[in-house]
């Protein structure tokens, strides 16, 4: 009796055993590519608000202009992702059988693309502009180099793309967890006349979501450039709660300096932000209140050479 359990025992294991590789074969892991670098960003961010620009505000004007600068940095970035997202099955094919820690590199023109309709219309709806390819176009990309990293390692994946031209050097790079609740990007630009780098780090998690931005911009012509640091927040709550911080600085052609300073809080039930800067040899100091639409409710300023004090906001104008 104790033999013939025994004996359904192994039959029973050996079946589980056999089931469970199954399993494994059948859920093996398969390579995506994120298709979103960065999270939504504020009404009073994005809406463009003619009341705004009538009271001259400084400090919002330029907050504003380095967002839409870094909104066209990041379409330009997931334009990338979307066509890798293409042959991202051709990629995962070449490179799964690489170990890990180790460079698995597609040279350029190998992997290609046609641009047809469909993907037409999602470019569409991705950047707000007509398609500057055509339909049925074959596209192909630079050199690929793809490295897979160990499940300990904060971000699984990681994929550069060469996007260089006859007359600069250029790449695109991004590693990425594979859940993608982590992602960092970083695109990279040289030529004999400028200098580009940005950074844009980003993680999901079930509280709140987090992105912090790096941009340099260098013009070798006349050493003029722009600096800018940007740390946007988003609490999972009720009001959709943004918190910020950023700053930026601007060196023309002359060498004169510019800066500015700005943090504050935006959600759906309103918000403020504060603003502190240097603009033409002067300093100044700004604090504005927004509606849920991100509409200017009030605009209260100080500046250097005005009858207020910059210290005493009941003396701001």
């Amino acid at each position: 009796m104790f033999k013939d359990v025994l004996k359904l025992c192994i039959i029973f294991l050996l079946l589980f055993v056999i089931w469970g590789c199954g399993t494994m074969s059948k859920s093996e892991e398969k390579l995506s590519v994120p298709q979103k670098v960065s999270m939504e960003m504020p009404k009073a961010l994005k809406k463009v608000n003619k009341k705004v620009k009538k009271e001259k505000s400084l400090g919002f004007t330029e907050l504003k202009e380095d967002v839409a600068y870094l909104e066209e940095l990041r379409i330009d970035i997931e334009v990338t992702l979307l066509f890798i997202n293409q042959v991202v099955d051709e990629i995962d094919e070449r490179c799964k059988k690489i170990s890990l820690n180790t460079v698995c590199t597609i040279p350029e023109d190998e992997l290609f693309f046609i641009f047809d309709k469909k993907l037409s219309d999602r470019y569409v709806v991705l950047t707000h502009e007509k398609a500057e390819y055509m339909i049925d176009e074959e596209l192909t990309f630079g050199e690929i180099k793809f490295i897979k990293y160990g499940n300990s390692s904060k971000y699984q994946y990681h994929m550069t793309i060469d996007t260089s031209s006859d007359d600069e050097k250029s790449s695109e790079t991004i590693e990425w967890s594979r859940d993608e609740n982590n992602i960092l990007s970083f695109y990279v630009e040289e030529s004999p006349l400028l200098k580009s780098e940005i950074n844009i780090l980003y993680s999901n998690e079930a509280s709140e979501k987090h992105m912090v931005v790096d941009d340099f911009y260098l013009d070798k012509r006349d050493n003029s450039s722009d600096d800018f640091y940007f740390n946007l927040l988003k609490k999972s709550d009720l009001n959709e709660t943004y918190t910020l911080t950023a700053r930026s600085q601007s060196i023309n052609a002359e060498q004169e300096k510019s800066s500015f300073d700005s943090k504050g809080e935006l959600s759906n039930s309103g918000g403020f932000l504060y603003f502190n800067g240097f603009f033409s040899g002067e300093k100044f100091k700004e604090y504005e209140t927004f509606d849920k639409d991100g509409n200017l409710l009030t605009l209260k300023y100080c500046y250097e050479d005005l009858d207020c004090d910059m210290e005493d906001e009941d003396s701001w104008f």
